[in-house]
């Protein structure tokens, strides 16, 4: 396999990677290398959405303050039941940023604040157990005040890099 800075190459197709942008590459990253861990694993083939190989209609609650305590984590964990009984089947997360908290799950360098990490894991384990989706979102800026005002793209490019990176390690796979 030739590999140079411009051009990559997927590890299971050895097609090339051209100048994807971050967020483009975080999506492939997910998508194309294997996991071996949980329950279910959410995948994507062409326009469909799958889990654990069957077919399945994406319908979720965004729950941007999820991470904003322990108690605000534990309570969206103690109401999955009844959201899976509803035909909810995902819920969103956001790292950084929500509409009215002040989620700041990663350090001013890109990193992921250990915290706000064990937050995530919790909800995302709670949801493979019940065969449900986390959307991980990195970066939700809105009207929040979770913001580092010095941030550049290169920190944000870090973060979004960084989550990859903490998904892979933990094997989530019931995640996009």
């Amino acid at each position: 396999r030739r590999k140079t800075q411009d051009m990559k190459t997927d590890q299971n197709t050895n097609a090339p990677i051209r100048n994807l942008s971050p967020a483009l590459l975080t999506i492939t990253l997910l998508i194309a290398v294997p996991l071996q861990a949980g329950k279910y694993a959410f995948t994507v083939r062409g326009d469909r959405t799958l889990l654990n190989g069957k077919s399945i209609l994406v319908k979720g609650l965004r729950c941007s303050n999820a991470l904003v305590s322990d108690e605000s984590t534990a309570e969206l964990i103690g109401n999955l039941d009844t959201f899976a009984s509803f035909g909810i089947n995902t819920v969103s997360v956001f790292f950084m940023g929500s509409r009215f908290g002040d989620v700041k799950g990663y350090n001013e360098d890109g990193g992921l604040s250990p915290v706000y990490a064990a937050r995530m894991g919790r909800i995302i384990e709670a949801a493979d157990e019940r065969g449900m989706i986390v959307l991980v979102g990195c970066l939700y800026w809105g009207n929040s005040k979770a913001k580092w005002e010095d941030w550049t793209q290169a920190q944000a490019n870090a973060a979004v890099a960084n989550t990859v990176r903490w998904l892979k390690k933990h094997n989530y796979r019931n995640v996009f």
